[in-house]
């Protein structure tokens, strides 16, 4: 179905015979392959004698859909998608013990085991969000790969203004908001030895057409944020274009944390911190290089390197 959609997506007419030709298979096989993709919802007319021509897509996150929109040199370079999978992460992480390239992207419409941080789940069902994971094979201690989180916030964030013009923030460290409610979730997970990163699966969740009925004071979706239906391929091919640009940055050594800082709904807000061992309150004064958060307590400032932190006004917190 792929092949003959990407032969589809010029736009022009293309006769069963040129398909069957290019494509190496019989003429009936084409026109299975054309009656599959109107089940997907893609209109594939009929032009007299002459061939098919496509003349509408539905909202879909199949590969030459994304491929077509993607302005990358790497990121999304290949895209893999599944209408149903595990999760996408599971599914990188697969791929980078085969060998899978640096950039390398994978998509689902449905995930069944989704996963948020600390083993949560996050709720992916099928036609309503974006779910995928882009493999990356940094040249970085991993040490550095808490940093990447918070650069993927920063992409989603862009990538999310880019197609609906909603103002996007981020709560530290990676959840991406707006109008103060949570959007998108994201967990990096890697491979690596003690001082060498051989792969980090960054995973993206976007809720897009709705959210989850039971978080309505914590979360949103693009479409309520931003007032209109929002087609998901474009957020992916946004996301891919910011992503790159940001990384590309990261690797040259490049300042990309003041445009995290000046997103940030935590800085100069009260936060409360729980942590593992104990929950503590102050102001979230500055993100250090590391990606830490520093707060100012009572006590003195405190780093804060990992734990779940309320933003007062922010996800439902008062």
């Amino acid at each position: 179905m792929d092949e003959v959609l990407r032969l589809l997506l010029g736009g022009e007419v293309v006769s069963g015979a040129q398909i069957s030709e290019r494509l190496g298979i019989t003429r009936a096989a084409v026109w299975k392959r054309v009656e599959q993709l109107r089940a997907a919802g893609y209109d594939v007319q009929a032009v007299g004698r002459r061939g098919y021509r496509l003349a509408a897509c539905p909202d879909a996150l199949d590969a030459p859909l994304i491929e077509r929109g993607l302005r990358t040199a790497w990121a999304g370079r290949p895209t893999l998608f599944d209408r149903r999978v595990d999760s996408t992460n599971l599914w990188a992480r697969r791929l980078a013990a085969q060998g899978a390239q640096h950039g390398t992207l994978v998509v689902a419409d449905e995930q069944t085991a989704g996963r948020g941080r600390r083993g949560r789940m996050w709720t992916s069902p099928p036609d309503e969000g974006v779910f995928m994971t882009l493999l990356l094979r940094p040249k970085a201690h991993p040490s550095q790969v808490a940093q990447l989180t918070l650069l993927t916030a920063l992409a989603v964030a862009e990538a999310i203004e880019d197609v609906c013009g909603a103002q996007a923030q981020i709560k530290w460290p990676n959840d991406v908001v707006v109008g103060g409610k949570k959007t998108c979730g994201i967990l990096l997970e890697m491979g690596a030895d003690e001082s060498q990163v051989d792969f980090v699966a960054a995973g993206v969740g976007v809720n897009v057409h709705a959210s989850p009925p039971d978080l309505s004071d914590m979360a949103t979706c693009l479409d309520a944020a931003c007032g209109r239906r929002v087609l998901r391929a474009p957020v992916v091919c946004a996301f891919m274009a910011r992503f790159e640009a940001r990384y590309d940055a990261f690797a040259r050594g490049e300042d990309w944390m003041t445009a995290y800082r000046a997103r940030s709904v935590t800085l100069g807000r009260r936060v409360r911190v729980m942590g593992v061992d104990e929950t503590f309150e102050g102001i979230a004064q500055d993100v250090d290089a590391s990606g830490a958060l520093v707060v100012q307590t009572q006590d003195g400032p405190r780093t804060v390197l990992a734990g779940d932190v309320s933003v007062r006004g922010v996800m439902g917190y008062v």
